[in-house]
């Protein structure tokens, strides 16, 4: 499941700007929002990249039998 997340939100972190960018001609606050969701959107696929590192290396540490 938050590899779908991830997808749409890179995805919309690419597309909101593009709009933003569109719109800034037409109605100023309105990109700027769009601009600072596409930023809110990019720092939570980070932060969802790094849990998901987190959880990997987590599991590698578990089935880590290098000790023996």
């Amino acid at each position: 499941m938050p590899k779908n997340i991830t997808q749409i939100l890179l995805v919309g972190s690419i597309v909101f700007p593009i709009i933003g960018f569109i719109m800034l001609f037409v109605h100023f606050l309105f990109s700027i929002f769009l601009f600072s969701i596409a930023g809110l959107m990019l720092f939570s696929v980070f932060m969802l990249l790094i849990i998901d590192r987190i959880k990997e290396k987590e599991e590698d540490d578990k089935n880590d039998y290098s000790d023996y």
